[in-house]
């Protein structure tokens, strides 16, 4: 009984994440050609799974993050610090999936918008117990001259 409802708990548990399988699989070529950072949402699971096609200092999260911009002094941090950093193509491949921190998705998804620098991939969805998770791609084709 006991290993029984360990089981259960085992497959509720698991049922509970999504799949990255399909993410992954698209990642894995783009970023194994990259030297420029990657900006992505729960960037750790990337990175994990990733982790001999790009080093770890060149995953970038949307938790946090500071630039300073080319010829300027001033740090910025927060929205502003990733919308400058889209707009100098300082990122290689941005995965967001426009989830728990949406104003530094919604700051980069209009500064992808505006800086005509970046194509988009695709849509990447996964389903879990909880419903659907969409990452949405893009990569680098105009770097900074």
């Amino acid at each position: 009984p006991l290993g029984l409802a360990g089981a259960a708990q085992g497959r509720q548990l698991f049922d509970g994440w999504p799949s990255s399988t399909s993410l992954i699989a698209a990642l894995r070529p783009l970023v194994s050609q990259q030297a420029a950072p990657v900006l992505m949402d729960d960037a750790q699971v990337a990175g994990y799974y990733l982790e001999n096609e790009l080093s770890g200092p060149h995953w970038i999260s949307t938790l946090s993050f500071h630039y300073t911009p080319p010829g300027s002094a001033i740090q910025l941090v927060g929205p502003a610090a990733y919308a400058r950093a889209v707009a100098h193509g300082y990122f290689g491949v941005i995965a967001l999936d426009h989830g728990p921190d949406i104003a530094v998705d919604q700051a980069v998804s209009a500064a992808l918008r505006a800086s005509g620098r970046y194509a988009w991939v695709g849509d990447f969805t996964s389903h879990d117990a909880y419903g659907a998770d969409t990452f949405v791609v893009y990569r680098l084709v105009a770097p900074t001259s």
